[in-house]
């Protein structure tokens, strides 16, 4: 098996034993859906050491960033607490660029009362909560719930954006409006 495809089972492995422990996915295949079941679930401690070992082996640059970067989210959920700067840049591949601390206040004090408005207790089990609160959407379902978000939100979104009114049933900008569209 090539590296790629090695890295791939790791990750589906690791997916499935999130999925089955009743936590969030590790990642979203939803653009890459496979017809083979599930490979068994690997705990993280199994798929830190295999990802290591895929590593070790790997001639392919952007295979080892790959790795590196679920190496450090890994390492993150098992307790390891890097400065948030390298973090980003272990993951993304990229620095952050930061946001001044009273932006980060602002915005973390608007989240958590956003949460706890709809019941949710801010701690812990916040994801675990608010998974719970918000039910599966079945992919049959999503389709018309995406559509209904959208709809809902436009007339909230356009105005604060600046984007003129559009019909909610097209998304479609008025002409009048829209010169050069």
């Amino acid at each position: 098996m090539n590296t790629r495809d090695a890295i791939e089972q790791a990750l589906r492995a690791w997916n499935q034993h999130e999925i089955s422990r009743g936590a969030a996915p590790v990642i979203d295949f939803d653009f890459h859906p496979t017809t083979e079941a599930p490979p068994a679930p690997a705990d993280r401690l199994t798929t830190y050491l295999r990802l290591v070992d895929l590593l070790d082996d790997s001639t392919e640059p952007a295979l080892a960033q790959r790795i590196r970067a679920d190496l450090t989210y890994l390492r993150a959920l098992l307790g390891e607490h890097r400065p948030l700067r390298d973090y980003i840049h272990a993951t993304q591949g990229c620095p952050a660029a930061g946001w001044p601390p009273d932006y980060i206040t602002d915005v973390g004090d608007t989240a958590r009362r956003a949460i706890e408005d709809r019941g949710i207790t801010w701690g812990l089990n916040t994801v675990t909560d608010l998974a719970a609160a918000e039910g599966r959407l079945d992919p049959e379902s999503a389709p018309d719930a995406i559509q209904a978000a959208a709809a809902d939100l436009e007339p909230v979104v356009r105005p604060r954006t600046g984007a003129p009114p559009g019909d909610p049933k097209t998304h479609e900008k008025p002409a009048e409006k829209c010169k050069g569209c």
